[in-house]
This record gives structure tokens, sequence and C-alpha cells, in this order.
């Protein structure tokens, strides 16, 4: 018996592409791809236009992470931290997520600034750039400087972010309880009680007051320690969605090569650091728990 003849999907590749991504995303596609799979899969591809079949199965989950956006790539990254929990192959890739978000335009900004903290930015600052210097998941730094002179940073939460993260918070508790019941191969990564341990930690960091009060803290526990600093807040300048503090300027540890060649004694920073880490964590029980070069 001959087999069926192949065939193709005629059309403009672009449109083709869109048209068997939203199938295949709703689970409309097995008619196509029980007929000929690679039509399918040779036309899904991520973001950067790279093929969907020609990835790891742990690339496909990093890409899937970062179409879903801010909720799930903060899960991601945490997730990366816990080889323990999904194993070194998919904790290396989940380690390449990246939460670069489009900061809020400048209006949005001066709203938000402005409803915070009960002033405009006039009243508030001395001067305010209202283009962002960094933009993340949850929110952008503006750089400013006080009435009195002093150089600050401005973290301002996204517009809406709340809202966006407690109505994906709800979908991905209701998809872990249903991973659990019905996925083995799910079941042995705990999602109920990852799910929420997750939500305790991302509800805190929508909190600005409460890092705040940890910047606070971290400052009272290092009094007698001259070179290890931490951005104090300026309380009347914040609120929930907005903090102000010191802008500290300095240089990434990532950088060995050119802190070195600058004279820098590195062995010197990382044992500093070493130490610092072992205060926190056996002398005073509170550590900081995300930390970058």
């Amino acid at each position: 018996m001959s087999p069926e003849p192949r065939f193709s999907i005629r059309g403009e590749a672009k449109r083709v592409d869109q048209i068997l991504r939203i199938l295949a995303r709703y689970g409309l596609g097995e008619w196509i791809s029980k007929a000929q799979p690679e039509l399918i899969t040779k036309h899904l591809k991520n973001a950067d236009g790279d093929r969907i079949a020609e990835m790891s199965r742990e690339e496909r989950i990093r890409g899937a992470i970062t179409e879903l956006g801010t909720t799930f790539v903060k899960l991601g990254q945490i997730l990366s931290t816990r080889e323990d929990l999904v194993g070194p192959e998919l904790a290396n890739e989940l380690a390449k997520l990246q939460s670069d978000t489009p900061a809020d335009p400048p209006e949005v900004v001066r709203s938000t600034v402005e409803n915070e903290v009960g002033k405009t930015l006039e009243e508030a600052f001395q001067e305010f750039d209202l283009e962002a210097l960094a933009s993340a998941s949850i929110g952008q730094v503006h750089a400013a400087t006080l009435h009195d002179g002093r150089p600050v940073v401005v973290k301002v939460q996204h517009d809406g972010i709340e809202k966006t993260v407690s109505r994906d918070l709800e979908i991905l508790a209701s998809l872990a309880e249903l991973a659990e019941r019905h996925s083995s191969e799910l079941r042995h990564y705990q999602p109920k009680r990852t799910v929420a341990d997750f939500k305790k930690q991302l509800l805190f960091e929508l909190d600005f007051g409460r890092e705040a009060r940890n910047l606070e803290q971290f400052d009272r526990n290092f009094s007698d320690e001259p070179d290890i600093r931490a951005p104090l807040p300026f309380r009347e300048f914040s609120s929930k969605r907005v903090l102000t503090m010191e802008r500290l300027e300095g240089k990434s540890v990532a950088r060995a090569e050119e802190l070195r060649a600058e004279g820098v004694d590195t062995p010197a920073i990382a044992e500093r650091g070493a130490d610092a880490y072992m205060d926190m964590i056996f002398r005073d029980g509170f550590y900081h728990a995300d930390p970058h070069p």
C-alpha cells in the first residue's frame, strides 16, 4: 500500500506560522499533526524565531516561561536555584531567564510617584530623570536628586503589575493542583507546595515598604562595619509602590579582570563577601536571598 501523499500549507509563511501556533497552543491542531506532524512542529517558533522542534525540553520550558511573562519568569528564576527539585539541566537553563521588561512611559511614572508620595515630582525632588536607568519584572529605577543635593534612585512599581501577578498566581495555583492530581511526572516537583512558597515570596516583593524595612535592618546589623553598605531608604519619599533610596555607585564583581587592572584586591573582596554572608546567616539570621554580582 503506497503512503499517503505529503502536502504543505500554502500561504504567507508568517500568517501560516501564526495560525499553526494558535491552533497548537489551544490544543486544536491534533487533526493536522496526526496527518503530518512536522506541519505543526516546523512552523512553531519562539519569540526570537528559533524553531521549537529543534529545542531541547529544557529550552522549550524556558521559552514558554519567557513568553508567559513576569510572574512565570519570576517562578522560573526561583526554580533555577532549586537544582535539588528540578535537576541540574533544567536549573541551568532556567538560570538564563532574563526579567527585562519595557519601562512604563514618563506620564505613567509621574502619576505613580505623585500619587504614592503625595507630592508633585517638583516638590519632592530637585531633579528626576523620567527615563528609566533600568526596568525589570516588578518595577523600574530612575535617577533623581533631593532638594538638599543628595543623589538617590527611585524604584517605581510597574503600573498594573499587582493585578497581573494576582491573576497569574490564581491560575498557577489551579494548574499546580491539576498537575499534582493527574501527572506523576510533575507530582515529583511538588507543584502545590512550590507555588504556595512562590506566592508568599512574590507578594513580599510587591511591597516596597517591606523592602525599605529590610534595608534599614541590614544597615543596623552591619553598623559597625563601614566596608559593608546597603542603600538607606528615604521614608518620606517612599510607599508600598515607590522606594527612594541612596544612590551608591559601584562596579560589578563579575568584571574581575577590569577590577584587577585598576589594582583592586579581588581575593580580598571575595573573602569579605563570604564573611558577610556568614554573618548574615549565622550571626543575624537575616540574609540577602537574591544576590547578583
